[in-house]
């Protein structure tokens, strides 16, 4: 609603806030290459979101505040003008003066409520690197139970599969993520954009496409090998060690998809934050 607000009141923000919905995501590219449950993931951040309206219901009942913290445009503005009335609370006549400090009010909210968004994608963030570091003590016991059961060649085989498989994904997140920021870029091409910049992004577009589409071709490859793989498993391994298999091979996958989505998104906040600051008058 801010964020509209400030739209309706200075058109020359409309692509610096340009709502979060309608973006091209690496996670948006991403969706059906893997035998990831997309909706899990909503709904770990779902939960999480829900765990910090907790934290701030408690604090809010206990009238505890949380200050935004103060940025570098904030502390100048306010070191030139020691009495705070070159911020909100600007004197001045006429409309415009008004509408304007309405504006730069505004601004310093949005940007506010970015900062707390920013540090609430860096919690999870930390989150997810945890639990990738104990998935990572799940693969390295998983690996060990193969090599107690396995023969040498067929070790081979496993370990360089789970190898590929993290370099395959993280290679499509890479691609994705870039082809993602080209399209919306894109998307604001009008009359106005410069043919040579146009030109570019067209061409970046087709590069990125076919590098992705060859990147495709080596999930391809890798989904053959995991079936190799899942059918010598089969023949040493015991049901419970099957599904923890498959359990970390989906976890793996699901968590390095999940940490480049929430470093896209804390990007993106980072970006809005900093053209906020760069619109505001000093």
């Amino acid at each position: 609603e801010l964020t509209m607000d400030l739209i309706a009141k200075d058109s020359s923000l409309v692509d610096v806030l340009m709502p979060y919905p309608d973006r091209k995501t690496a996670l948006d590219l991403m969706e059906g290459l893997f035998p990831v449950n997309i909706s899990v993931l909503e709904m770990r951040r779902r939960k999480a979101d829900v765990r910090r309206a907790r934290e701030n219901d408690r604090k809010s009942s206990g009238d505890v505040t949380e200050e935004c913290p103060e940025s570098e445009l904030t502390a100048k503005q306010r070191s030139e003008d020691p009495t705070g009335k070159g911020n909100c609370a600007l004197s001045g006549s006429g409309d415009d003066t008004k509408d304007l400090d309405d504006i730069t009010c505004k601004k310093l909210e949005l940007i506010c409520s970015l900062r707390a968004k920013v540090r609430a994608l860096e919690e999870d963030r930390e989150l997810i690197l945890a639990e990738a570091k104990q998935c990572a003590g799940h693969g390295e016991e998983l690996e060990a139970a193969v090599r107690a059961a396995c023969k040498p060649n067929e070790l081979e085989r496993y370990v360089m599969f789970i190898s590929d498989l993290e370099k395959v994904v993280s290679l499509l997140l890479c691609l994705s993520s870039r082809l993602a920021r080209v399209q919306n870029a894109m998307r604001k091409i009008d009359g106005n954009t410069d043919a040579e910049e146009k030109q570019s992004l067209n061409e970046r577009h087709k590069l990125l496409s076919r590098q992705r589409e060859d990147a495709k071709d080596l999930k391809e490859n890798l989904d053959r090998r995991e079936r190799v793989v899942a059918e010598i498993l089969a023949k040493h391994l015991t049901e419970q060690q099957l599904q923890a298999y498959r359990h970390f091979v989906q976890l793996k996958t699901s968590l390095l998809i999940e940490q480049k989505d929430l470093e896209e998104q804390i990007k993106f906040f980072k970006e809005q934050i900093e053209n906020l600051e760069e619109s505001i008058p000093l």
